[in-house]
């Protein structure tokens, strides 16, 4: 008998010991739920104090993302736990809602001795700041983290050890946060005995602007281990100016056996400006032009190295209509079929004369070209505007008529509703043609926004008009613009965003009817920014309703800032575990997968996962590839402006920005759709900032790292394991 209650109460124990480690379906559901819905109701509020340690540390993470500052106290009393755990992350949501309100909190326990704590906290603050930067309030918050930062600095001459992720998230929160002589703050920690210290801090120096630190930058450029301290170490010499670094960057440049630490030398070197690095860069290009000539592959992997030599060698060769390197250029822009803007910006930039004619062939009626080709001419084009007339002859004259000629091309497509392709690239046509600062610019663009059906087209007119101060005519042409947009715009919500700022900007006063209207909208981000522009223009909108994400249904059409799962579709989301999905994909320079990671972006996965089972990524381009930090996807335009005609909620998590972490790109938050990044080196100022749901291993990397803008994602397949 004795032995059967002892069995029963060990089962008990296993019982109770196993319910504190799980949360509940039915309560993860009414999370989940609350998050897609930005709903900080009184059921979260309650679960922020639940007994069950699973439960209540989901809870907190998902006040953290709901965003509402009515969550701060309960949030508080958790930062306070003596479960590190729960108070790690509320430290993270505090962080999560960016109000200047959770400064005292975070800094009432900044000194918490236990490390992830600290660290948590030290990295919100810095959230904090960056998201207030014009706020007094955050004053106290820079005095935390410089005084955080020089404590562990002390700590390099005594017994207590220092703290890498303290200093890690330290010195992002500093950079973050722009106190005064921040850089200096970050200095001490350019020498640490962790690599990943002195690569976390190396990034916070440069984008802070860092002086004085160029013999340390040169010995760490030179010597060190890590590729990402090297490309880091090269990036701070660039921002230095130190004019006698500049060897030492040609050579990492052109010698350095990592493709992350040549691409950061060539841009330290195009920062430093020196025309004498431009001899050995040009030789160096024409080595990578003879094997991507000899490439198996339509778009080679030495592509996107080139395209940062050929940035750099426009800005070495200004105004020099250098024979050799132009013939160089030409080579490129043959092999890459003209779809690169670099190239054009930097032939204009070294020869604006001679540009005009090579481009001539491209723009004629008779030849046929496509959008990405346009699209590159015009922004060579636009870089032309941009340069000083005393410095240009009469390129920029000819430019004006050629512009003429695009202009009557357009009108007559238009009144002819018959297809031109040279037009196809016209956002960035009416881009270039601002910059020239014609007298008639304004009355051109006003007549062709009432009746273009462009969306990213309207969106730039409409950008353009906002620019250009108070003006009625303008600001009523603005405004039926917007009518339209509400009423047709239905997969794409940009053109309204545009309408919206540019009415504030024109007349704040004027603007309040149509912000207001605006506020009637079903989806959340244009609620969100009327919310915004009123509150600028002096108009309180503080009504919690006005935030709150809605359920779509049929009548509305529109599925844009709304909640499209239904509860199936959300019970599917969260019983996925990590390790049990991967999607497979299959490209010409290799196959990789993504470990979906759907315990950390649920929803995020489930939207993946269906896009992925739906074809919708199969044939796709990649249509951004900037070299040492992201490979993009998920573009079915292939300009970095399309979507899925839905967006979906941010589920920032605490998985860091590492080399192969797979976020979703955003124009703001809570705007993903289908877009996708992967890092190629480690990203800190990224964390906290965008939903991480997946991780490619390093093989995989290898793939990544040689697919280049233009490579085309052959299909993608999705593996469950149950």
């Amino acid at each position: 008998m004795r032995t059967r209650v002892i069995f029963f109460c060990i089962i008990q124990v296993l019982l109770v010991a196993y319910a504190q480690g799980q949360v509940p379906q039915r309560t993860l559901l009414q999370i989940v739920q609350a998050e897609d819905s930005r709903d900080f109701n009184q059921g979260i509020e309650q679960l922020i104090t639940n007994g069950n340690h699973k439960v209540r540390t989901r809870a907190i993470l998902a006040a953290g993302r709901i965003g509402d500052k009515r969550a701060l106290g309960p949030l508080g009393v958790s930062l306070r736990s003596h479960d590190t755990q729960i108070a790690t992350m509320a430290a993270f949501a505090i962080g999560e809602i960016e109000s200047v309100e959770g400064i005292d909190i975070l800094i009432a326990s900044i000194s918490d001795s236990r490390e992830p704590v600290k660290a948590r906290i030290v990295e919100a603050l810095g959230k904090i700041c960056g998201a207030n930067l014009k706020e007094p309030a955050i004053s106290k918050a820079r005095d935390a983290l410089l005084d955080t930062l020089e404590g562990e600095t002390t700590k390099l001459f005594g017994t207590t050890h220092q703290s890498p992720a303290i200093i890690r998230m330290g010195v992002t929160a500093v950079m973050r946060a722009r106190p005064e002589n921040g850089s200096e703050a970050v200095k001490p920690f350019l020498t640490n005995l962790n690599a990943d210290v002195r690569a976390d801090a190396l990034n916070a120096f440069a984008r802070l602007g860092g002086k004085n630190a160029d013999d340390t930058a040169k010995a760490l450029l030179l010597s060190d281990d890590s590729p990402i301290v090297r490309a880091n170490a090269a990036r701070v010499l660039g921002i230095s100016g130190s004019k006698d670094s500049e060897k030492l960057l040609l050579e990492a440049a052109v010698g350095d056996p990592d493709s992350r630490v040549r691409v950061g030398a060539v841009r330290a070197l195009a920062s430093l400006g020196d025309e004498g690095a431009a001899d050995a860069l040009l030789f160096r290009t024409k080595q990578l032009l003879d094997v991507a000539e000899s490439s198996p592959f339509k778009t080679p992997n030495e592509n996107t190295e080139l395209l940062e030599i050929i940035t750099t060698l426009g800005r070495l060769k200004r105004l020099t209509a250098d024979g050799e390197t132009i013939k160089a250029l030409k080579r490129f822009r043959t092999l890459d079929r003209m779809q690169s803007p670099e190239v054009e910006i930097a032939l204009v930039r070294i020869d604006p004369k001679g540009y005009l004619a090579s481009v001539d062939e491209y723009v004629s009626l008779t030849s046929p070209t496509g959008k990405i080709q346009m699209t590159a001419v015009f922004q060579g084009l636009g870089e032309l505007g941009r340069m000083p007339d005393d410095k240009t002859g009469d390129a920029k004259r000819e430019a004006r008529m050629l512009f003429v000629r695009f202009l009557a091309d357009w009108s007559a497509e238009r009144s002819q509703k018959k297809k031109d392709a040279r037009l196809d690239g016209r956002v960035e046509m009416v881009n270039a043609f601002t910059e020239f600062q014609s007298p008639n610019t304004v009355s051109i663009l006003r007549e062709f926004l009432t009746s273009e059906e462009d969306i990213q087209t309207r969106t730039a007119i409409t950008s353009f008009l906002g620019k250009q101060g108070k003006d009625q005519e303008s600001f009523d042409v603005v405004r039926r613009a917007l009518d339209f947009a509400l009423r047709e715009d239905v997969q794409n919500n940009d053109a309204i965003l545009a309408a919206l700022e540019a009415l504030q900007k024109m007349d704040s006063v004027s603007a309040v009817g149509p912000l207001k209207q605006a506020l009637s909208s079903v989806d959340v981000i244009v609620r969100r920014k009327a919310v915004e522009l009123l509150k600028a223009s002096g108009v309180e909108a503080t009504d919690p309703g006005l935030t709150e994400v809605k359920v779509w249904t049929r009548a509305t059409q529109n599925k844009l800032g709304q909640r499209t799962l239904n509860k199936t579709d959300y019970i599917r989301a969260i019983k996925r575990r990590n390790g049990r999905a991967k999607a497979m994909f299959v490209t010409d320079k290799g196959n990789f997968s993504i470990d979906l990671l759907p315990e950390d972006a649920p929803l995020t996965v489930e939207n993946f996962i269906r896009l992925a089972k739906s074809g919708y990524f199969n044939g796709l381009t990649v249509h951004r590839v900037v070299a040492n930090f992201v490979m993009q996807d998920g573009d079915p335009d292939g300009d970095g402006n399309g979507g899925p005609g839905w967006n979906i909620r941010c589920e920032v998590n605490m998985v860091p920005y590492s080399r192969g972490a797979v976020g979703m790109a955003l124009s703001g938050k809570d705007t993903g759709g289908s877009q996708w990044f992967a890092t190629h080196s480690p990203q800190p100022h990224l964390d906290g900032g965008y939903t991480v749901f997946g991780k490619i291993d390093e093989a995989g990397m290898r793939v990544v790292d040689r697919i280049v803008r233009g490579d085309v994602i052959r299909g993608v397949t999705i593996i469950e394991k149950r």
